[in-house]
């Protein structure tokens, strides 16, 4: 049995860039959950800013159509966590930019 979770984050550590939606059909789930937490982690050393890590990794998964809560989990064991809220915030695109101010994205 092959580890395609491991091969994945270590794939997401090297990165220099997350890869574009349209390149990633050929791995599987587990692999490219590796691959955005490899990322993310990355992400996070560089610029030494966790929650942007982690609002990056949820517009990735989002992309990638990864299963949130499995990904969100890695973030903390507590949902009041900053950077899983900051993850969440990411995947689910409650949240954009409109020059300094964010505003919500309204629910039908």
């Amino acid at each position: 049995m092959q580890n395609h979770f491991g091969k994945g984050l270590k794939a997401g550590l090297s990165a220099k860039s997350a890869w574009p939606a349209s390149k990633v059909s050929g791995y599987c789930e587990e692999y490219l959950r590796g691959f955005v937490l490899g990322y993310a982690h990355n992400q996070a050393q560089i610029t030494g800013d966790d929650n942007t890590a982690a609002f990056e990794a949820g517009v990735i998964s989002r992309n990638y159509s990864l299963d949130k809560d499995l990904v969100a989990e890695f973030f903390s064991a507590s949902a009041s966590h900053p950077s899983r809220a900051f993850f969440l915030v990411g995947y689910e695109g409650i949240a954009r930019n409109d020059g300094d101010t964010l505003t919500q994205k309204t629910v039908s």
